[in-house]
């Protein structure tokens, strides 16, 4: 990892702002949070080794508490080992997160967010319809413009508004507990689709949030599941895509 990335994530003005929101905060706790947002946002690249004693000193801390985030980690499936290298490692595309496959993360997805979207629209006099159509119109434009960089954001903030329109805690509960894995893979299809800019494939995509939009904005349940279930498939195939490339020599 280059050092001013490092010294832009790992320092001390970073742990004076955590204890700032909640004194009561454990460092270790601390320094888990901060390395799991910036692995899962791929501040930190995939693939990219991680080293305690580098951390501890950017941060100005002891090794103590870095050593027991970096175990946190492990156990939760963000950092792995290398075959024949030494240290922890980010994980990379091509390797399963929280021990959850990418296929079953999207069936978990498809079975929370077609539900939600079908009671967006058999109550969508629920549903801030006039939100859900502004963010639904940044995803199509984002693709218009071959504007990518905040992709990974508009589509995350796209479903979760659905979600949580959908006036079902449980189905929220549910999501909320993938969010993580989902935020992951969000971000890494964006580094893919900024690669594919100008790509024919790319047109189906760009409509998809619209046309889930439109069906919750019509009343029509069945329209809305089949939408959400179509975009979350392609959103699959986009992911299986990218990880085949990384897959490559």
């Amino acid at each position: 990892m280059p050092e001013e990335l490092q010294e832009s994530i790992f320092n001390p003005e970073t742990i004076a702002h955590y204890q700032k929101s909640n004194p009561f905060k454990k460092l270790h706790a601390i320094v888990y949070e901060v390395l799991e947002n910036a692995i899962i946002t791929c501040t930190i690249p995939p693939g990219t080794r991680i080293s305690s004693t580098q951390i501890a000193e950017q941060f100005k801390i002891s090794r103590t508490p870095v050593e027991d985030a970096i175990l946190r980690l492990r156990e939760s499936g963000l950092l792995c080992t290398r075959p024949g290298k030494k240290g922890l490692y980010t994980i990379s595309s091509t390797e399963t997160m929280f021990d959850i496959s990418l296929s079953d993360l999207f069936e978990a997805r498809t079975a929370i967010e077609c539900r939600a979207a079908y009671r967006c629209a058999q109550y969508n006099f629920d549903v801030d319809l006039a939100k859900l159509k502004a963010l639904a119109n940044m995803y199509y434009y984002s693709f218009e413009k071959n504007y990518f960089q905040k992709y990974a954001l508009i589509d995350h903030n796209f479903h979760k508004f659905i979600v949580k329109s959908c006036g079902n805690p449980a189905l929220e509960s549910m999501f909320n507990t993938i969010e993580k894995q989902s935020r992951y893979y969000s971000i890494r299809s964006q580094a893919y689709i900024q690669q594919l800019s100008g790509e024919s494939s790319l047109k189906v995509i760009s409509r998809q949030h619209m046309n889930i939009y439109q069906a919750i904005e019509s009343g029509s349940p069945e329209m809305a599941e089949h939408a959400m279930r179509e975009h979350l498939n392609y959103g699959l195939m986009m992911c299986m895509r990218y990880r085949d490339v990384d897959k490559s020599p």
